[in-house]
């Protein structure tokens, strides 16, 4: 006996008379379920599914995917604010910027596109596979996979019947996929929705990549003093030339767009006005973006989360971790920030010095990469805040977790605990 359920489901289904043809603007979601298998006249059942399912690809297809890969720390959350903001007023221009919804997403950033591509070589994340949802179904990494390729066929579909090109964004496409196979891996599941890809990278030099990232790191309880030290990220995340190999390899090197920023003329100055004029938005139909929300540290707090990581274990205590990072980017003022000296910064771009070059040659067709300005940097690196200066930063901060910061007791006890120790170690520096 065979037990089995065919759903078909229909949704905006319509044809829509064009200029030169006809356009079927629908979506089928065609799934069965087999419970018993008894006999070959299944087989047939399946073939029909494999046939609509190819079907359902052309009615699908978009005419552009235009993927922001980052860098990391090249305006790419200010690109996701803007994007996410304006989604109605883009879908009308006929735009889409997908919203996907969890487990499957993260606020403006379509980090799950790393997250699948990535396979086996990223396999834990709280965002994603240990997400309730993804629990409560028992879904090990291949299981996501499976369901993500189903959801974005679905996530594709929202916004206008006119959308022409879709836009995804996030940085973990340059952090995560650092293999060829990566790459290809995502192109593959890109291919079936899009007849053309292009993928757009914002540069910086990377001793400036290095010194945003710091901080960066620090809120995530990295237990770093140095700006360029190994352990922050390996050398392939600075290595733009195998990035650029890789990507140009699997989609093409016409369609990789190279934006810099740097201290050139024609350096990029604002990404965010930059990826609206590349994707063919009218700005003027668009809201401005609120100011950046990546505010850069003071000295002071820069040393006081140096000394506070101490005393976490990455990832856990967030809450708390949280409420600590939410003050002291409150708390920063327009003073003196931390920065390296000018020969750590000089020497660090050294390393990339000839690679970047090749850079410049195969994509750009000029000589020099990047141009940097080191009069920006001291000629010795910031030194350690003053006791008296770190005490009453930590003091502001202790009134303000202790106040009104909504803590739980569990949060509240563990701060009592770090608060002592960090105390101490303020009196035993010798500044």
């Amino acid at each position: 006996m065979i037990e089995f359920i065919i759903k078909f489901k229909y949704w905006n289904t319509e044809l829509q008379a064009n200029r030169e043809k006809i356009k079927i603007l629908n979506n089928i979601n065609f799934w069965f379920v087999v419970l018993k298998i008894k006999v070959p006249g299944i087989f047939i059942l399946r073939k029909i599914y494999w046939i609509l399912s190819l079907f359902r690809r052309n009615l699908d297809r978009k005419t552009i995917c235009i993927l922001h890969i980052g860098t990391a720390k090249a305006g790419s959350t200010s690109i996701q604010r803007y994007m996410k903001s304006n989604r109605k007023a883009l879908a009308r221009q006929g735009i889409l910027y997908p919203d996907f919804n969890r487990p499957f997403g993260q606020k403006g950033n379509h980090k799950s596109l790393a997250y699948y591509a990535a396979g086996n070589d990223w396999v834990v994340d709280k965002k994603f596979n240990t997400h309730s949802k993804s629990k409560k179904l028992g879904w090990n990494k291949a299981d996501w996979n499976k369901a993500f390729e189903k959801y974005l066929g679905s996530a594709l579909h929202q916004g206008e019947n006119t959308i022409k090109t879709v836009v995804f964004s996030s940085e973990q496409l340059h952090i995560r996929l650092t293999e060829a196979r990566h790459v290809q891996k995502l192109k593959s599941l890109l291919s079936r929705f899009f007849d053309e890809i292009k993928i757009v990278v914002y540069l910086k030099p990377q001793s400036t990549l290095a010194v945003s990232n710091f901080s960066q790191q620090l809120k995530s309880d990295r237990q770093i003093i140095d700006f360029f030290e190994g352990r922050i990220y390996s050398d392939t995340f600075y290595d733009y030339l195998n990035m650029l190999d890789i990507w140009s390899q699997v989609i093409g090197q016409d369609n990789v767009l190279i934006r810099l920023m740097d201290n050139s003329d024609e350096s990029i100055k604002d990404v965010v006005k930059d990826l609206v004029t590349i994707i063919n938005a009218d700005a003027s139909q668009l809201k401005d973006l609120e100011s950046n929300r990546n505010i850069s540290y003071d000295s002071i707090s820069i040393d006081l989360l140096i000394l506070l990581n101490i005393y976490f274990s990455r990832g856990k205590k967030y809450e708390l971790k949280r409420s600590i990072v939410k003050y002291l980017r409150k708390a920063s003022s327009s003073g003196k920030k931390k920065l390296p000296g000018k020969k750590e910064v000089k020497a660090f771009d050294e390393r990339y010095f000839e690679k970047n070059r090749k850079i410049a040659r195969k994509y750009l067709n000029r000589e020099q990469l990047f141009v940097v300005n080191y009069d920006k940097y001291p000629e010795k690196a910031t030194s350690f805040s003053l006791k008296t200066d770190l005490n009453n930063k930590l003091d502001g901060l202790n009134d303000y977790l202790t106040g009104n910061s909504g803590l739980k007791d569990s949060s509240l006890n563990n701060w009592k605990e770090i608060y002592i120790k960090v105390q101490n170690k303020i009196q035993k520096l010798k500044v």
